[in-house]
């Protein structure tokens, strides 16, 4: 402590203690969708395949099984998909164009090319 008077005395503060936030699961990170999404997936899916309220443990499999593969993409990716769509935006409009258009065309290309591979299946 000084003996200035003009100087404000010094104060103790208490530190703020860094309590763990609670993050929403769809700020989650990727890992953690995964660990999530992929159970309760497999959980609903095997509900449905039995026969226990088919239309909810259907729709619950499927939303999970979204869930889990925004996670796959994130942890693949290496970054969430706020941060993707973010540098998306920054691209100039010609490179989205060619990058959605070759998107585009892969996936008919794959669709029609698993059609027969299903089609026998089903």
């Amino acid at each position: 402590m000084s003996n200035n008077p003009y100087q404000a005395p010094e104060t103790k503060t208490i530190e703020p203690t860094k309590e763990k936030a609670r993050v929403p699961l769809s700020r989650a990170p990727g890992s953690k969708k995964l660990l999530i999404g992929i159970p309760v997936s497999i959980i609903g899916g095997i509900l449905a395949y039995i026969g226990i309220a088919t239309g909810i443990t259907r729709m619950l499999a499927v939303i999970s099984g979204a869930y889990a593969f925004v996670g796959f993409i994130e942890v693949i990716g290496g970054e969430s998909l706020a941060d993707s769509a973010k540098r998306w935006d920054s691209l100039p409009g010609w490179k989205k164009f060619i990058i959605s258009t070759s998107v585009i065309i892969m996936a008919i290309i794959v669709f029609i090319s698993v059609m027969p591979i299903l089609a026998k299946y089903i």
